[in-house]
């Protein structure tokens, strides 16, 4: 491809494919000045049409983004180089014969060894998630990359993107911050374990916005989780509940109510009474024998009711009272009428 091919029209078309491409994919200048072996001066006036670039370069260019060399130089507006393939699979397709080629290796990529050439940004991915990373990734897998990346120190993000985004070896981060291979290697490993916890990996599996989503989704799931368990403990409390009363009800209804004796109350002696010894005695020196001896002399103005009788101490007298409430009378409203006559023959 001599220089002459490219006219100003086709410089120009080519450095607006680049760029848009470059920019899609989120890749640096740095990055591609690496992957193509030339220095900065010569990538930017390249770049910015100031040089033809070379067969090799456009070569590279086309391999480096899995496009076709006629969609660089314009000769057709198709990206793929079979012309029935999208973008998308073109990146996809590259990135998994990279991935078939790689596979001899196994570990945190041979603990970080120097020359690891895995593209940008699927060599951080691929660590981070320890398995081949499925498609093309999205812009809100970056986003969820660079979310998750924000979680490490200053000094561990930073060589973590020299390392995979830059491309600088070891050795050359060492140098660049004044310490060993060694402990770049050991900041770089500590970092990538920090992004492999569950909910950051999740980020660079799924996305931001997917791992948030995915993250509610788990919430409410749990949140749904412990309102069945509430549910089952409340209706299992109803029903064990729902049978205590039934079998309470079953005592009940088999329970034999003890016949009642048709006898007039008032007929009833006080030896039926069940009384104390000296409650008996008390009403039966005052002439009380039955019930009726009872109310007539607690009616009578003229006594004190039950604490008018001799030697009648007043717990004896609140157990006469309770034995009487039990056949329907009252004596405190008995007390109550007694009083009322005596107020009234006191002012008549």
């Amino acid at each position: 491809m001599a220089n002459q091919t490219f006219n100003e029209e086709a410089k120009k078309v080519f450095c607006e494919r680049l760029k848009g491409l470059i920019e899609r994919t989120g890749s640096t200048n740095a990055e591609l000045e690496r992957a193509m072996d030339i220095s900065q001066p010569t990538f930017q006036n390249v770049i910015q049409g100031k040089t033809a670039p070379s067969v090799d370069f456009v070569m590279k260019m086309a391999d480096f983004f899995g496009v076709s060399v006629d969609y660089l130089l314009g000769r057709c507006d198709t990206e793929g180089r079979q012309g029935d393939y999208d973008f998308e699979e073109i990146r996809l397709e590259s990135y998994e014969r990279y991935l078939r080629h790689r596979r001899t290796e196994s570990g945190l990529r041979a603990a970080l060894t120097d020359g690891y050439q895995a593209p940008w940004p699927y060599n951080l991915a691929e660590e981070i998630l320890g398995e081949e990373f499925p498609c093309v990734m999205t812009r809100d897998q970056m986003e969820g990359l660079r979310e998750a990346s924000a979680h490490l120190t200053e000094r561990e993000q930073e060589y973590v993107w020299l390392y995979y985004k830059l491309g600088y070896t070891l050795e050359e981060i060492g140098k660049k911050y004044d310490t060993t291979k060694q402990w770049v290697r050991i900041n770089i490993a500590r970092g990538v374990r920090k992004m492999q916890q569950p909910r950051l990996r999740d980020m660079v599996r799924y996305g931001y916005s997917g791992a948030m989503t995915r993250g509610e989704n788990k919430r409410l799931e749990r949140e749904n989780a412990e309102l069945e368990k509430r549910n089952a403990y409340l209706k299992a409390r109803i029903e064990a509940n729902r049978k205590a009363s039934e079998e309470m009800s079953r005592e009940l209804e088999g329970q034999v109510m003890a016949p009642v004796v048709d006898v007039p109350a008032l007929n009833i002696s006080i030896g039926e009474l069940d009384l104390s010894v000296r409650a008996y005695n008390c009403l039966h020196r005052a002439g009380c024998n039955t019930v009726e001896d009872i109310v007539k002399y607690c009616k009578d103005p003229d006594k004190n009711g039950l604490l008018g009788i001799r030697n009648m101490g007043k717990r004896s007298a609140e157990e006469v009272a309770m034995r009487l409430r039990s056949f329907g009378i009252d004596i405190s409203a008995i007390d109550a009428e007694r009083e009322k006559a005596q107020r009234d023959r006191r002012f008549a």
